[in-house]
C-alpha cells in the first residue's frame, strides 16, 4: 500500500537524521516537545487556577449551609440536597485537579521522551516494512485526509509519533473531522491512528 511505504519513508527519514548528526536532530526534537510542553503547560495550569478558586468558593458555601441548616433558616431538607450538589461538584473537581496535577508532572519529561524517541528511531533505521510491533512501539495516531475533490491535489497524511507529539484526547472529534482512516488491520483502539502538522506528508 502506498501510505505504507510513505510512513516508512517517513520513519527512515527521521532515522538517517538522527543517524547523521544525533545531537542536531536531539534539540530539534526537543524544540518541538517543549513548545508542546509550555503550551500544555500554559492550559493546564490556568484551569488549576480556576478550579482551586472554585473549590475554595465550594468550601464557602459548604459552610454556609451548614449553619444555615443549624440555625433553620431554610427548610432542613433543601439544605441537604443543596450540600450534596456542592459536594458532588467538589468531588468532581478535586478529581479532575488530580489528572491536571499528573499531567504537570509528565510535562518533565520531555528530554527523557526525546531519547526514547531517538533509540526507536535507531531500532527501525533499516525498516523496510511498517508491522503491527512498529506501529504499537513508534506511533501515537494517524490521519488520512480525505480525497480531494481536484484529483491534481495531493491527500494529505499526517502523523503523531509516541514520546514525540501530543496525545490523542478526543477519539470522537477527531473521526468526524477526517473522511478516511485506514491501517484497520494494525489499529486497537488509539494506539495506531489519525495527525499531526510537523510530520504532514502530501499523498500524490
Amino acid at each position: 500500500m502506498q501510505i505504507q511505504k510513505l510512513i516508512v519513508s517517513d520513519i527512515k527519514a527521521k532515522a538517517q537524521f538522527v543517524i547523521e548528526d544525533e545531537e542536531k536532530a536531539r534539540q530539534e526534537f526537543l524544540a518541538h516537545k517543549q513548545a508542546i510542553v509550555d503550551k500544555q503547560l500554559l492550559s493546564d495550569t490556568q484551569e488549576l487556577r480556576k478550579l482551586e478558586k472554585r473549590l475554595a468558593e465550594l468550601k464557602n458555601l459548604i459552610h454556609k449551609v451548614y449553619e444555615d441548616k443549624l440555625l433553620g433558616v431554610v427548610p432542613e431538607e433543601i439544605c441537604m440536597e443543596t450540600m450534596n450538589t456542592y459536594i458532588e461538584e467538589q468531588n468532581q473537581i478535586t478529581e479532575r485537579i488530580n489528572v491536571i496535577q499528573e499531567s504537570l508532572e509528565q510535562s518533565k519529561e520531555a528530554i527523557s521522551d526525546v531519547d526514547t524517541f531517538i533509540e526507536l528511531l535507531k531500532k527501525y533505521a533499516d525498516i523496510e516494512v511498517l508491522t503491527r510491533e512498529m506501529c504499537f512501539e513508534l506511533i501515537e495516531y494517524i490521519v488520512v485526509g480525505a480525497r480531494p475533490e481536484n484529483k491534481n491535489e495531493p491527500r494529505i497524511i499526517e502523523i503523531y509519533y509516541k514520546f514525540l507529539d501530543e496525545k490523542l484526547k478526543d477519539d470522537c472529534n477527531l473521526l468526524l473531522n477526517w473522511a478516511y482512516i485506514f491501517l484497520k488491520f494494525w489499529c486497537i483502539h488509539k494506539d495506531v491512528l489519525l495527525c499531526k502538522h510537523k510530520n504532514r506528508i502530501l499523498l500524490p
